[in-house]
């Protein structure tokens, strides 16, 4: 059994994306929805981890509000769990190394590629939260860590990062969805939550679907950086 569990903000968005093809009722997975509008929840973290105790099924798929994708496709993210059982986290779009961005997700308008497509599970070290999956027993040991994930962001690649360290496996894998985001869109919290990460898992080089961070370089100077590389991108 599939648990989807999506917070939301906007009943339209939602109701254009993820319900597009995803019924509030059905045998083949349960659709966990949490209203956010009224402001009820602080973070992505408290929100998701709410919907997961809520959450009866084997594996638990978190996605955004904006994100198309098919029951099919669902079954097929959860069959990946089923083969791997060192299986920590599984994206629809992972990161292995700097700008090495692996996914068969399309994004944006006019639709574009996320990243290099992929027939098989591929190994990262983190995943981008738009749409990514942990089995439910593995979520029993680990949930989002609430204190360091504080806003809307990130709370996938810390999570990432977490499993990693527990000896679990994190992949890619190939699941064709689109997410209606540019894909670039960074508030203040996420650098915030990422200096925060750096502190707590002390990697050399923590690499994010939007670049890699460091905890050698000041963290100015590299928003500055992957600001000046968003606005060159949005002009292209």
């Amino acid at each position: 059994m599939i648990s989807v569990i999506c917070v939301y903000n906007d009943r339209d968005i939602l109701n254009r994306f993820l319900l597009r093809n995803l019924r509030e009722s059905s045998d083949e997975y349960e659709l966990i929805l949490l209203d956010n509008t009224g402001g009820r929840f602080r973070s992505a973290a408290e929100a998701l981890n709410h919907g997961a105790v809520m959450a009866s099924g084997d594996v638990f798929i978190f996605t955004h509000q904006d994100v198309e994708v098919s029951p099919e496709e669902l079954l097929q993210m959860e069959s990946y769990s089923e083969s791997n059982e060192e299986l920590g986290v599984a994206g629809a779009a992972g990161v292995s190394a700097p700008f090495r961005v692996f996914s068969n997700m399309k994004h944006g308008d006019p639709p574009v590629n996320v990243g290099r497509r992929i027939n098989g599970p591929v190994k990262v070290q983190t995943v981008d939260e738009c749409l990514f999956m942990v089995p439910a027993d593995v979520f029993r040991r680990y949930r989002f860590d609430e204190e360091t994930c504080t806003g809307w962001h990130l709370c996938a690649v810390d999570y990432c990062l977490t499993v990693l360290a527990k000896g679990y496996d994190v992949c890619a894998i190939p699941v064709s969805a689109y997410h209606g985001s540019p894909g670039y869109s960074i508030s203040e919290d996420y650098y915030s939550t990422m200096e925060l990460i750096i502190r707590k898992h002390r990697a050399p080089i923590i690499c994010t679907s939007l670049g890699f961070y460091t905890p050698y370089i000041p963290m100015a100077i590299q928003r500055g950086f992957r600001e000046f590389l968003i606005r060159r991108s949005i002009k292209r």
